[in-house]
């Protein structure tokens, strides 16, 4: 077992590393991993991956606020971020992402041993009734829509079903490359396009960003936003975006800082998530991430390592 300082070393590494990937669009988490396998595969490793993995959920929204702008026409119908940034309150997003990560991560800590009492339980019974439990929470995601829009998300839904099993099913490339082509195509791709076509601006940012809204709704959004990653960290099929979406039903009366307490729950989402895949495959054995994978494959997850 390393010592103290050792850890305090791989942690600062993990925390440079999660910085790089957090700041820089386009590098993910999951693109560091291979490195890993190559240079030293051992706990040291494991180490520098989860303070990668917690450290980048803090930044990743600064550059999709700064750098993923729509046009002005469309910015109403996407990331509540991007509202704000066009209002000249980017900095204050930004600093909400920051305190919504925080909060999560020391909520997380608070509940962290009632989770690992409780949710393996809740877990073991659900898995017998997985697919009816997802399908559950798919029917509720679609009825957030109104109207027509409930029609496009059956289309959509399907269409994501058909495609996954054509992917999953098809011998054009090996097992393990199959999803590769797929992530870049549907996140890649598109984003680099979409930002070719529109050419948009924001307004100067203020360095004023106080936060407009109330200390309550920061504590009630950062346990939202606590909880949903938990669950997404242990059932399969869900992610932060759906995590995000359940977040959203379960909202305040409207007011005007909606906006403000949905960016806060977001960013707790992502980083419980991070904080909860961790004990997820300690207690239940399945991996939720491509980081956690890696973890799994470099070593055998005790008491002892989980709490360090």
């Amino acid at each position: 077992m390393i010592g103290a300082w050792e850890v305090i070393l791989y942690t600062f590494i993990g925390v440079s590393l999660g910085t790089v990937t957090g700041l820089i669009p386009g590098i993910h988490v999951n693109t560091m991993i291979p490195f890993f396998y190559i240079l030293n595969p051992s706990f040291e490793t494991c180490i520098v991956i989860v303070a990668l993995m917690v450290t980048h959920t803090f930044l990743d929204f600064i550059p999709s606020t700064l750098l993923g702008i729509p046009d002005e026409t469309t910015a109403l119908t996407v990331l509540p971020t991007h509202r704000m940034l066009f209002e000249g309150r980017g900095l204050e997003a930004i600093k909400l992402t920051a305190v919504g990560s925080l909060g999560s991560m020391l909520v997380s800590f608070l509940i962290f041993y009632p989770v690992y009492i409780v949710m393996p339980k809740i877990y073991n019974f659900l898995d017998p009734r997985m697919g009816y439990f997802l399908i559950l929470i798919s029917a509720v995601l679609i009825l957030t829509e109104k109207g027509i829009k409930i029609i496009y998300s059956l289309f959509v839904y399907f269409l994501s079903g058909i495609l996954g099993y054509i992917i999953l099913n098809s011998h054009i490339l090996p097992e393990d490359q199959k999803l590769f082509p797929v992530f870049t195509g549907l996140f890649g791709l598109s984003v680099l396009f979409f930002s070719l076509k529109n050419r948009s601006s924001f307004p100067v940012q203020p360095l004023d960003f106080k936060l407009l809204i109330p200390r309550i709704d920061i504590l009630k959004s950062v346990i939202k936003g606590s909880l949903a990653g938990m669950f997404v960290a242990f059932f399969p099929g869900l992610g932060n975006a759906q995590a995000t979406v359940l977040v959203q039903i379960i909202k305040l009366k409207k007011r005007i800082h909606d906006n403000r307490a949905f960016i806060t729950a977001c960013s707790g989402v992502n980083t419980s998530n991070a904080i909860f895949s961790l004990l997820a495959l300690y207690t239940i054995k399945k991996p939720r991430s491509g980081a956690i994978i890696a973890i799994q494959k470099i070593m055998e997850i005790d008491r002892g390592t989980l709490l360090i």
